[in-house]
């Protein structure tokens, strides 16, 4: 009814609310951070493990695996974002909500991890790294 809509139109609205963060500054770690922290772990594991293959795809679908990548993060984060962490720090403080959600953020891909045949210390580190993800993001 009424107050779905308007409940829908207020969280797609604070969702791409931009002058929500004042400190203009924020957006570089913002768009930065997660692709520094992809592309130092790709070098650690490739210093500290067996020898990385050198990734190969079409550059022609890269617009196509980003679209895609940019539409289920925008899904997920309206969930995780937009929905829950709201009502659970105004219940808990912003690290315990965080470390909640990230919990619970984790576990939902688990099945997916394992249908990909990750073993379980990959998972287990994996979870590990979503929850500190959460705890910035957050």
């Amino acid at each position: 009814g009424e107050n779905t809509t308007e409940g829908v139109k207020e969280l797609l609205s604070r969702f791409f609310d931009y002058k929500r963060i004042k400190a203009k500054v924020w957006y570089l770690p913002i768009m930065l951070l997660m692709p520094v922290v992809a592309f130092l772990s790709y070098g650690l594991t490739g210093l500290m493990g067996p020898p990385l293959p050198t990734p190969h795809f079409p550059i022609f679908l890269l617009p196509g695996f980003f679209l895609v990548a940019v539409v289920a993060a925008l899904g997920e984060e309206l969930g995780w974002s937009g929905y829950v962490i709201d009502p659970s720090q105004d219940r808990w403080n912003a690290l315990i909500a965080a470390v909640l959600v990230g919990l619970v953020w984790a576990v939902w891909h688990w099945v997916a991890l394992i249908q990909a045949h990750r073993p379980p210390a990959w998972i287990a580190w994996w979870s590990v790294g979503a929850v500190a993800r959460r705890v910035l993001i957050v």
